[in-house]
């Protein structure tokens, strides 16, 4: 996509492109430059191996799903303004390695839902007990072998909004899961844990 593509888009406010086959390298960096008012952009089904940069700055709705990406660069949604509230990268590629200390630096008190469902994680990322205003979290049907103590829920990240936790279909030994791992949930019905790969166990954990 080339920079002057959206020229006369100033107005625009939901971009579908979807089911093509772009890439993050054939967008232009400044490509978005003239889309001020873009809120939602559909980007799945598509080449990407990365999240592109130089994203519009009032995004609020990001859908990268169904691509081959593999790393979420660092400071990626930093420059968005009011900020990402809900971002979709189910069905990719992305493992620890590709989630970086500073991916979601920008996004820590919007961000409202996360699905990182269908990709190749091996441990719950650090960034998770991060967020200020998560409402959904997805890490269903990864590789997620164990969850820690604090992993979801840190006691320094008080007035949670979190209601919704899937993490089924991993390699998860239900009984090994700490006690408080996700006491702070505001639904105690929100969590989904079972079935876990191997583990037929059944266990109340909140």
């Amino acid at each position: 996509m080339r920079e002057e593509a959206l020229r006369d888009c100033v107005h625009l406010r939901v971009l579908d492109m979807s089911h093509n086959l772009l890439h993050e390298r054939s967008i232009a960096n400044n490509a978005w430059r003239r889309a001020r008012s873009l809120e939602s952009l559909d980007l799945s089904f598509n080449h990407f191996t990365s999240v592109p940069s130089g994203l519009p700055r009032p995004l609020v709705k990001l859908n990268l799903h169904h691509n081959n990406i593999t790393s979420v660069p660092a400071f990626t949604f930093r420059h968005l303004r009011p900020g990402l509230a809900w971002l979709r990268l189910s069905h990719n590629a992305l493992g620890n390695r590709g989630v970086e200390r500073y991916s979601f630096v920008g996004t820590y008190r919007s961000l409202r839902e996360l699905l990182l469902d269908n990709n190749s994680l091996k441990e719950v990322p650090r960034c998770v007990r991060q967020f200020k205003n998560l409402q959904v979290l997805r890490l269903d049907n990864n590789q997620i072998r164990l969850v820690n103590k604090w992993g979801v829920c840190h006691p320094r990240n008080s007035g949670t909004t979190l209601a919704s936790v899937h993490i089924e279909n991993n390699e998860i030994d239900p009984e090994k899961i700490p006690q408080k791992a996700f006491n702070c949930l505001t639904d105690t019905k929100g969590l989904v844990l079972h079935p876990q790969m191997g583990h037929n166990d059944k266990m109340n954990v909140l």
